[in-house]
């Protein structure tokens, strides 16, 4: 089962983080990136554009997991999901403000390495997906609108139009587009 998603391994254990990449691999992840700390994550990030960043939380450096995931979240919006030892509430609770993917618990099973990373693959292709039907309907409704606008401005450029001719004023005129401009010619 060979599969195109980009994923970031972003472990400091050097061991843990090679027996990572070799389950990915017997996943039919090809392309995979490896981190150490929360820096590196995200200069990773900037030239490998992952799919999904597979997370420790305790790392090497001034930034821990959670705090990597936060910047990953709000700058990039690469989803993630975390792979720590840690399980105590307050770490939950930390981790629970990054909104991850997923949470797994070491140690783990290539099963559930492989069932949290094709739920969270799933997941971002349909928010992806409602995303970008969200975006056409709003274009959608703001065309409608305008057409609507431009409907209602004809209607009442006909009603004055009918007003000047039952009172025998001159007419409006039509005028040429005023320069540089796109528009319909302007009624007066």
């Amino acid at each position: 089962m060979a599969t195109c998603a980009r994923i970031l391994v972003v472990e400091d254990e050097m061991i843990v983080s090679a027996d990572i990449e070799m389950q990915l691999s017997d996943l039919g992840y090809s392309e995979v990136a490896v981190a150490a700390s929360g820096k590196v994550a995200l200069s990773k990030v900037l030239e490998f554009r992952p799919n999904l960043v597979l997370m420790d939380i305790n790392l090497d450096g001034s930034m821990d997991g959670i705090e990597t995931a936060t910047v990953l979240k709000d700058r990039f919006k690469t989803p993630v999901i975390y792979l720590t030892a840690y399980a105590d509430q307050a770490t939950l609770d930390r981790a629970k403000t990054t909104q991850p993917y997923g949470y797994i618990v070491k140690p783990f099973s290539q099963g559930e390495l492989q069932a949290s990373i094709e739920m969270a693959l799933y997941r971002l292709e349909t928010e992806r997906e409602q995303g970008k039907s969200q975006e056409r309907n709003a274009v959608q409704s703001a065309l409608k609108a305008l057409k609507q606008r431009r409907h209602d401005l004809d209607d009442a450029l006909n009603v004055l139009n009918r007003l000047e001719s039952a009172t025998g004023l001159p007419r409006a005129k039509k005028r040429g587009r005023p320069k540089g401009s796109k528009n319909r010619p302007v009624v007066i």
